[in-house]
């Protein structure tokens, strides 16, 4: 009876509440939704509720959630979310909701979906609690079998009345548009899940030899393919059939018509097939949360059509950051759409990361004590001198332990924390070492998160045998991508991301008229082609990108690379200004060249026959997303006739010595 007094507590904090907010009578006529609508407003104030990307953590629980969502291209985003802790004012119990919205009106009906459920859900549960304990005829003697069936019986009424709601709703259109519901409570030990729709819940759990994250769907696709479901359309007379250019991509059709074609058999709304078998019933399952139980993830379509189970919970369980891990997610599946469904626009992509353990008492897979304090000194960034050997044989508890006893994702995690240098020293101390600093887990970290993407865009096709193998010929020649654009490559020590924007990807005044420039292929340049100056009487250059492009918390260096001709002249006769903007950032300084002694303040010879000249610094903040960087070369000082230079780019690199 103690889990059943915590209910009644919650029950009570709740009940006070609604006195606090109502009279008598008008409490006595509630139908009980005022109650948790003002628990609702006290938990947004207090934190406690999600809508957005961001994190979830409550002080004193043991519950961590990381929510992201990204709009796709094909409009306005129909994704949305909701994480709410303390749901119910129950300490032990959380709410996660995801929605996926379709059709024309998607977008609300997903919004309205995620504004009801939680209070309707709350206050059946609350009535079917109450109403189960005062009758004599339920025993509770199985409390987890009659807590799951009073969860059942909530959420199926729940589903119910929010279809009911949408359909008489006056101001959005229910008709032709609809949205699916994935939802997760977790009350104390348990987690009891209802799946209307095409979304999907995945548990991560370590396997019964104590040594892998195992994946375990908990939810089922609700395609109109399956046989139950394709079974209830069809005797409902509603139509099933693929389109020519999506084949094995099941829909759902009128009896005559070709509408509304729903990739789904389940979802609220879309009331023009609600008579030929699509319903809006949930799928209610529950499970018992063990020690060996980590997360649980919830997420669209957009994730699961191009990422799998089990490649998601690697990317969960590799996170070095909880907070990011449903970022990670998210845009790994948007570079897997670019990168397997070119031709397909993007769909809206959303997931909700659901941690059962406090970070510091979770059991790590294939951790014993000796590991997990391991991973614990890494994630504490414990500053320590030397290579990874020197760094382990800090730990006390490696005094007596031989190191190839460790497991060898365990050991090869633990590298990657490190840098491509230590990695590569660490393979000469054992075959066991060697193993471990050549695996794809090791060196997938020293490798940027989007480099699937960027190769992606090569001009010639990138052939690597490993991560290791991929990253060395990042960082010994550069990668022309973007049609011979740009040219990408690692900045080895930093591991860090570089690139080289050529003459073509630049903004030339008077650059397409052949009188005045000259494009034409050089022998020792990246590119294709170079821009070389003929004659001009004004100088001005300028080029645009977008911070996404580069490592973020870096510090980068912009250098013009460029050469002089014999021919050179008027290049000295006046000052150049270079102004870099971004946000709220901005940024001038004055630089000169001289035909003659142009190896001064500013420019400097480099190793490949080209001279560089320092442009500006900046600062790339990890919080920015894609913010656009404008920097332009010109002449400040009346005009001056010139030419001779020839200009091959402008080079972005980190603002660090290169080893």
């Amino acid at each position: 009876m103690g889990h059943l007094s915590s209910m009644f507590n919650g029950l009570a904090s709740s009940f006070s509440i609604k006195r606090r907010k109502k009279s008598k009578t008008e409490v006595e006529n509630s139908d009980g939704r005022s109650t948790v609508e003002a628990m609702a407003r006290d938990s947004k104030k207090n934190n406690l509720i999600l809508k957005t990307s961001g994190v979830v953590n409550a002080v004193g629980s043991n519950n961590f959630a990381s929510v992201f969502t990204k709009r796709g291209e094909k409009g306005v985003s129909q994704d949305c979310c909701i994480v709410w802790e303390e749901f119910g004012c129950q300490k032990d119990m959380m709410f996660c909701g995801i929605f996926d919205g379709h059709g024309p009106w998607g977008h609300f009906v997903a919004k309205n979906v995620r504004e009801s459920m939680p209070a309707s859900l709350l206050h059946n549960w609350q009535e079917t609690l109450v109403a189960a304990t005062l009758d004599p005829s339920i025993e509770f003697t199985d409390k987890q079998s009659h807590g799951f069936n009073i969860w059942k019986h909530s959420y199926l009424k729940t589903c119910a009345s929010v279809d009911q709601e949408l359909e008489q709703h006056r101001r959005i259109d229910t008709f032709y548009s609809g949205t699916t519901a994935l939802t997760v409570v977790r009350q104390g030990e348990f987690i009891f899940i209802a799946n209307v729709g095409d979304s999907r819940a995945v548990l991560a759990t370590v396997g019964d030899d104590d040594d892998n994250l195992v994946a375990v769907q908990l939810t089922v696709d609700f395609k109109p393919n399956l046989p139950q479901e394709a079974e209830r359309i069809i005797r409902c007379n509603g139509r099933l059939h693929c389109l020519e250019d999506e084949p094995g991509v099941h829909r759902v059709w009128l009896p005559h018509e070709d509408s509304p074609g729903l990739a789904m058999s389940r979802a609220f709304g879309d009331f023009c097939v609600k008579d030929f078998g699509l319903i809006s019933v949930p799928e209610v399952v529950q499970r018992r949360i063990t020690c060996k139980d980590q997360f649980v993830m919830l997420a669209t379509d957009g994730v699961w059509d191009v990422v799998s189970n089990e490649e998601a919970v690697g990317i969960v369980a590799g996170a070095p950051d909880r907070g990011k891990s449903a970022r990670l997610v998210v845009e790994r599946a948007a570079r897997a759409w670019r990168r397997k469904r070119k031709s397909i626009a993007m769909d809206d992509i959303s997931a909700i990361v659901v941690f059962f353990h406090s970070s510091d008492s979770a059991v790590m897979v294939g951790e014993g004590h000796l590991v997990a304090s391991l991973r614990l000194y890494v994630k504490r960034r414990v500053e320590c001198s030397g290579n990874l050997i020197q760094f382990l044989e800090r730990i006390p508890s490696m005094a007596t332990t031989n190191l190839d006893s460790l497991p060898e994702e365990c050991l090869a995690q633990l590298i990657s924390f490190t840098s491509p240098r230590d990695a590569c020293r660490s393979s000469l101390v054992s075959v066991f070492f060697r193993r471990a600093t050549d695996s794809d887990l090791a060196w997938e970290k020293f490798l940027p998160s989007d480099y699937e993407e960027i190769i992606a865009t090569a001009v010639s096709p990138v052939e690597f045998s490993s991560k290791k193998d991929l990253f060395l010929k990042l960082s010994a020649v550069p990668l022309l991508i973007d049609a011979g654009k740009k040219a990408f490559w690692i900045e080895r020590v930093t591991y860090k991301k570089c690139y080289m924007l050529s003459a073509r990807d630049l903004s030339i005044a008077w650059s397409s008229n052949s009188l005045f420039w000259c494009w034409k292929s050089f022998a020792n340049s990246r590119f294709p082609q170079v821009a070389e100056l003929i004659m001009v009487w004004c100088l001005q250059i300028s080029c645009r990108f977008n911070t996404k492009l580069l490592s973020p918390n870096t510090i980068y260096t912009a250098n013009l690379i460029f050469r002089l001709e014999n021919r050179a002249f008027g290049l000295d006769a006046a000052p150049l200004e270079v102004e870099i903007r971004f946000g709220s950032y901005r940024t001038r300084r004055t630089i000169s060249i001289t035909e003659k002694h142009c190896q001064g303040r500013d420019a400097v010879a480099r190793g490949d026959g080209w001279m560089e000249l320092k442009l500006g610094e900046f600062f790339v903040n990890g919080n920015e997303d894609d913010t656009q960087v404008k920097m332009e070369l010109k002449e400040i000082e009346g005009t001056h006739l010139k030419g001779g230079i020839v200009l091959q780019g402008i080079e972005l690199r980190p603002n660090a010595p290169i080893q």
